[in-house]
């Protein structure tokens, strides 16, 4: 007979195996939970206070209120733990080192959480599970089978938690991310990508709830951009593989924006590189587009994930371009047009002699690239004494057409010496990661900056090059004309306030000096002269 004693331990030997068979039951969370818990991490608000920034780990400016939880390598923080971090004034966010100098040790001190952390918070794991060893508790699944709260995973690299497929068939996801200087947990749109394996957590469960992702119907998320103009308008032809700026105006343009081109009547819509784009404002973007040397209308459209905006078309015309008023927009025509020998005026017989006679053509030694040499020497007018007043507009009309083409080519260097500068200082940056990435003996992580050096040098080099045409070009000229442009330049750059392109310009104007004195470039000088801006 048993005593009461024995009677209790039983009982509590009943409800502990209970407690084990109903423990995956316990543990399990729904998709829609999972999704719900990812929006609260990308839509918590907080304001950077005392001691949240700090400059060696994170780029927060004190007072700036953000949004999204901030990544912090190795981080693992819920919500309520990153809160109180945040009022005790400790660092908000850590992008430089996940171990302490003990390479063993993670550090504690910061607030937030890197890719893999924000996973396990989302699927409410016990513990903090690396990309790695996520796949012991998930199992692989194909693009068919994805469903909201399953993740796309690079072991040793980087995670990512799936929300739904856009109409345009791109990935709507939540991540931890530093991408696109970020740093924190952002809710975006990506395209495809094959290096990452999809995978279900075990221990999720579909419910009898609506579906998240949605229908073939439902409106991309976003605000709908609207393009209203394009200048310059018409905008020259240009030789082969020469670029000039044109502006977009509208609304809802973001850094995130993306532009679409079609020349009418001969090429659809299509997708533009994103690196030709410059974003100015919400009402305004920058492209640098290569139109050919052909007579046509082109149409263009702004696509923020999914939302299109209406078509603005604009005209590719050899007439001069208007020039307008702002900073920005005064383009040069095209130089093809010029480049082919015009018709030789009819010459008494007495002057056989006569450059542009039939019998005597001129040579043509014209840069591709930026040919100005035959704008530059004004041709004796013919005698037509019955046009006097033509020839003196026509002499006028290319003495115009030569000045904006000096004009265009400042421009031109102006943006390419940004851009260098931008590629530049970017490359410090880069190598310190990619030292911390050999120390912690992380073999992906260390070939993915290798690869981002070598791309990011080669971006510098061709840079080079091309400023390097473009500061040659500008020697070409007449010199009086290039000095006027570069007044020209400066002062409108004075009157709009861009102050740091009025230092750009006095850069590339003593470039283009040096080049004239010793006819040759000193290009490690350049990207030192580039990096001091």
């Amino acid at each position: 007979m048993k005593t009461k004693a024995q009677y209790i331990i039983s009982a509590l030997v009943a409800v502990a195996v209970l407690i084990c068979l109903c423990a995956s039951d316990v543990f399990a969370i729904t998709r829609e939970e999972v999704i719900q818990n990812a929006e609260r991490y990308a839509e918590y608000e907080w304001t950077v206070q005392k001691g949240n920034s700090n400059s060696r780990w994170n780029k927060w400016r004190e007072g700036k209120r953000i949004k999204g939880i901030p990544y912090n390598w190795c981080g693992f923080d819920s919500i309520e733990k990153f809160k109180k971090k945040i009022e005790r004034g400790e660092i908000a966010g850590n992008t430089k080192r996940c171990y302490r100098n003990d390479k063993t040790t993670w550090r504690g001190d910061f607030a937030g959480v890197d890719c893999s952390g924000f996973v396990s918070r989302t699927w409410e794991t016990s513990s903090k599970y690396g990309t790695g060893s996520l796949n012991g508790i998930s199992e692989k699944i194909p693009w068919s089978n994805l469903k909201p709260g399953d993740i796309l995973n690079r072991s040793g690299n980087h995670v990512r938690l799936f929300h739904h497929f856009t109409n345009d068939n791109r990935t709507m996801i939540y991540e931890a991310t530093t991408t696109k200087g970020y740093n924190r947990v952002v809710h975006r749109v990506i395209s495809r990508d094959n290096k990452y394996v999809l995978r279900k957590y075990k221990k999720i469960e579909d419910s009898s709830a609506s579906p998240l992702i949605p229908t073939s119907t439902s409106a991309p998320t976003g605000p709908k951009p609207s393009v209203t103009e394009v200048r310059p308008n018409p905008l020259p032809p240009s030789p082969v593989g020469q670029k000039q700026w044109i502006t977009i105006y509208g609304k809802n343009f973001t850094r995130n924006s993306k532009i679409e081109l079609e020349i009418i009547g001969e090429k659809k819509f299509g997708k533009r590189p994103k690196r030709r784009l410059a974003y100015e404002s919400g009402t305004e973007l920058r492209y640098h587009i290569n139109v050919g040397p052909k007579e046509n209308e082109w149409s263009v459209r702004v696509n923020n994930d999914g939302q299109v905006s209406n078509a603005c078309s604009f005209k590719v015309a050899y007439a001069p371009a208007i020039l307008e008023s702002h900073e920005e927009v005064r383009e040069a025509p095209s130089l093809e047009p010029h480049l082919s020998k015009p018709e030789a005026p009819e010459i008494p017989a007495e002057e056989p002699e006569h450059p542009e006679s039939p019998e005597e053509p001129v040579k043509k030694e014209v840069k591709e690239d930026f040919a100005l040499e035959l704008y530059l020497s004004k041709p004796e007018p013919p005698e037509s004494p019955e046009k006097p007043v033509q020839v003196e507009e026509s002499l006028k009309k290319t003495k115009d057409i030569i000045s904006q083409s000096v004009y265009h080519l400042i421009q031109s260097a102006s943006e390419k010496a940004l851009l260098l500068r931008r590629d530049i200082l970017e490359i410090p940056h880069l190598e310190k990661r990619h030292n911390i990435a050999i120390q912690l003996e992380n073999t992906r992580l260390t070939e993915g900056y290798e690869k981002q050096l070598k791309e990011k040098k080669e971006n510098i080099r061709l840079g080079l090059s091309d400023y390097e045409s473009i500061i040659k070009s500008l020697a070409d000229a007449d010199p009086k004309t290039v000095s006027e442009e570069f007044d020209d330049y400066a002062n409108k750059m004075t009157e709009a306030g861009r102050f740091d392109k009025i230092k750009i310009i006095k850069v590339i104007n003593r470039h283009h000096q040096d080049y004239l004195k010793h006819n040759t470039l000193n290009m490690a000088a350049i990207q030192e002269d580039l990096k001091k801006l």
